[in-house]
């Protein structure tokens, strides 16, 4: 997959993940589905990484890596941000 198509690819799995419920519209203003992204990022090594928090943690960095079937998060910090084992 070229750098292209995976930016892309990751843009919109979390702006889908991280839109809010559109199933009560409060506004009478109609939805910009159309609206730009941007999802700061940084690329080390050929990976993407980004800064996220976790129930209101300190900002973590994670690797996204779409070949992987499940998500690694070392034993320390699962306890620490209190994540159900």
């Amino acid at each position: 997959m070229n750098r292209k198509t995976l930016l892309a690819f990751v843009v919109v799995v979390l702006s889908l993940a991280t839109a809010p419920s559109r199933a009560v519209q409060t506004t009478s203003k109609p939805a910009l589905a159309n609206a730009p992204v941007s999802i700061p990022f940084e690329l080390v090594a050929r990976h993407i990484v980004l800064q996220v928090r976790i129930n209101d943690s300190r900002p973590l960095s994670f690797v996204f890596d779409t070949g992987d079937k499940v998500a690694i998060i070392d034993l320390d910090r699962a306890k620490e941000l209190g994540l159900k084992l």
